[in-house]
This record gives structure tokens, C-alpha cells and sequence, in this order.
């Protein structure tokens, strides 16, 4: 008897691995199919090599654990519907009132079509981003029993919501979120391969024009001068074309590019826990007060330093959208 348990417990970690393994297979299979799609839409030439996809596997499991990791790291869910604003620390705090969650309601397409497609679903999730946005203002502060004019103090907030990776459980959201920070570092790095080869280009025509420049003859002093100026440019703009030859001119250069990049994920995506005691007019406040506040944790999020956004899970309920 336990014997038979033993190998039928054995048999069940087979069947459980190996549906495992099928499924990330799959999943990777669907990545490779999107980098194909955009590396041609954008001329790069990496795919050419022979090995790219096996030269990829170990690098798009740096940055999915990467992201994994930064994901667990983002708060919530936060259950997002308008007649919570005034309740909840997080909606009263990112949204200007309920009128602005039920706008963004209104419009996430993707939220409706889910709950169209599965009618019997009661809610979905999706991951919340926005800008923060802070500025200086100065209003009247109380220290004690004096009443202080203009005083410097520092307005929080939010503009440019969206909601991502919409999905019908919190785990399907997080494997599309995973799935759609790989794709934007593989985008960015496509982006840099086609700034790069762009790049080229023009200084491949500066290259000619001053070519033509330094054997024209020469007449007046200032004319010499000018072209031993040129000259200067042209040695300049030859070095900086063989160095752009060795990062993108073949598919070999590229896919060390692209292996690079996502072999080391935290230099180009950075994720940060951000919190915030701001009151309900919008204002960070410091220390002790007894005026309400909101006391709320946020990730923010930014790719090479730009495009910082802020963010956190949602679930959405049926009839929160109207």
C-alpha cells in the first residue's frame, strides 16, 4: 500500500513537472514569436543567426525572474470602484474623486470586453499606473498657537491612469505584466539597434560630403585651414562609424546586443517602493498631525531612467462598471 502511494505520488510530480515545463515552453515560444515580429518590424537582423533562440533562453529567464521578483514588490489588489473613493487611501489619494474612477472605467475597453467574453465572471484585475506629479505650493501652516503665512509645501498628484495587463484572476494579471515588461526591453534595445543604424546613415553622408571637401584644391590660407578642420571631423566621424560597425553591423553584433540587455535587466528597468502621507487636499504631510491623511505604498516603476510611472494591482467588480 505504500508502496503504490509512493509511485502514485511520484507519477503526480512527473504529470505536474512536466505540464510545467510544456507551459513555459509555450510562453517562451510566444516571446520568441513577438521579438521576431518586432525585430522585423524594425530591420533588425539578429534572428538571422542560426542559434539565436537557444542563445536567448537563459537571458529571458534572468529578466523574467527579474521582473518576478519587482512584481512581488507591487501593492495590492486594490478593489477599484467609485463609491470607494472617499474609503480608500489609495483611490482618494491618486484619483481628484469618483467622477475621475468612473471616466477611467468608462474607457478600459480591455476590462469590457473581458466581462463580455466571460459573463459569468465577477471581477477582473489589471495593474494600476499613473505619473506622479509634485509640486511647490505655499499656503498657511499652524505651529503651536501661531498662524505662519506662506509656507513652502509640496502638492502630490496623479495624472494619465491606466489599466494594464487586464486579466481574469490576479495570476493570470501578473503573467501578463511579466510578459509585457519582456517585451519592452526587447523593444528598447530594438529601438537602440534602429537609432544606431539611423545614426550610421548620417554620419555616413557627413563622411562623403567631407570627403569631398579635403580634395578640393586648395587656394586662400583660410580655405586650408578649413580643410584641415574637415579632416578632423572626417577621422573623428571614420572612428565613430567602426565602432557602430562592431556594436550593429551584423546579426551577430545584435543578438550580443540583445543577450546583453536582457542578461542584466535592473540597469535599463528599475523599480522602487515609494510612500506617501499625503492629506486630502493633495499635500505630503510631515510628522505628527490631526488632520486626516492618507498613508499609501506605491511601486514606481521607469525604463533607463525614464517614463517613471507609479503603480499598483487592482480588482475591478462587475457592477463597478456601470
Amino acid at each position: 500500500m505504500a508502496e503504490k502511494t509512493f509511485f502514485n505520488d511520484l507519477h503526480r510530480r512527473f504529470v505536474h513537472h512536466a505540464a510545467a515545463q510544456r507551459l513555459h515552453r509555450i510562453k517562451q515560444e510566444a516571446l520568441l514569436a513577438q521579438i521576431r515580429r518586432l525585430a522585423g518590424q524594425t530591420g533588425a537582423r539578429f534572428q538571422l543567426v542560426a542559434d539565436y533562440a537557444k542563445r536567448l533562453e537563459e537571458p529571458l529567464r534572468i529578466s523574467q525572474d527579474f521582473v518576478n521578483t519587482c512584481m512581488r514588490r507591487i501593492p495590492g489588489p486594490i478593489v477599484l470602484n467609485p463609491q470607494r473613493w472617499d474609503a480608500e487611501p489609495h483611490l482618494n489619494a491618486v484619483f481628484l474623486d469618483a467622477a475621475e474612477i468612473q471616466g477611467l472605467l468608462a474607457g478600459a475597453t480591455a476590462l469590457k470586453t473581458l466581462f463580455a467574453e466571460q459573463a459569468v465572471l465577477a471581477h477582473a484585475f489589471g495593474l494600476l499606473v499613473a505619473r506622479l506629479r509634485q509640486k511647490t505650493v505655499f499656503g498657511v501652516d499652524q505651529k503651536g498657537d501661531i498662524l505662519v503665512r506662506d509656507v513652502a509645501r509640496k502638492s502630490v498628484y496623479f495624472e494619465d491612469h491606466l489599466i494594464l495587463a487586464v486579466g481574469a484572476s490576479l495570476a493570470h494579471t501578473h503573467e501578463k505584466t511579466c510578459y509585457e515588461a519582456l517585451a519592452a526591453l526587447v523593444v528598447r534595445t530594438l529601438k537602440e539597434i534602429k537609432g544606431l543604424k539611423q545614426w550610421k546613415a548620417e554620419l555616413e553622408k557627413q563622411h562623403e560630403m567631407l570627403e569631398l571637401l579635403v580634395r578640393l584644391p586648395v587656394g586662400q590660407p583660410e580655405e586650408a585651414q578649413q580643410q584641415r578642420q574637415a579632416k578632423q571631423v572626417l577621422d573623428r566621424i571614420h572612428d565613430q562609424l567602426d565602432r557602430l560597425d562592431t556594436g550593429i553591423g551584423s546579426p551577430e553584433d545584435q543578438l550580443a546586443r540583445m543577450v546583453a540587455v536582457l542578461a542584466s535587466p535592473e540597469h535599463h528597468l528599475k523599480m522602487r517602493s515609494v510612500q506617501l502621507r499625503i492629506n486630502r487636499m493633495g499635500i505630503e504631510v510631515d510628522g505628527q498631525t490631526d488632520e486626516p491623511v492618507n498613508d499609501i505604498a506605491l511601486a514606481e516603476f521607469s525604463m533607463d531612467e525614464e517614463q517613471r510611472r507609479v503603480a499598483f494591482w487592482v480588482q475591478v467588480d462587475r457592477q463597478a462598471m456601470g
